[in-house]
């Protein structure tokens, strides 16, 4: 998770690494405790075809003053 902000015009992306770095740039967290929850995602293969995951993961973590990121946990994810 990124809490440090950047300075961004216009979003305007191709790729899933210019979409991180438009995301890195959007969200800024201040100092404090926060709760992280993933209700679902979807995930495309190469056949574009769309499977969505409901893990329904609930972590807290805290932001620390003049932080730039933290680790907030991992999730397994079991495709059949």
């Amino acid at each position: 998770m990124i809490i440090a902000n950047k300075h961004i015009e216009q979003p305007d992306y191709n790729t899933a690494g210019e979409f991180a770095q438009y995301l890195n740039a959007a969200y800024e967290l201040k100092p404090g405790e926060y709760a992280r929850f993933i209700e679902s995602f979807q995930v495309t293969s190469n056949d574009n075809s769309i499977k969505t995951y409901y893990p329904f993961e609930y972590t807290t973590f805290k932001v620390e003053q003049n932080s730039r990121s933290a680790f907030v946990g991992e999730i397994e994810i079991k495709t059949d």
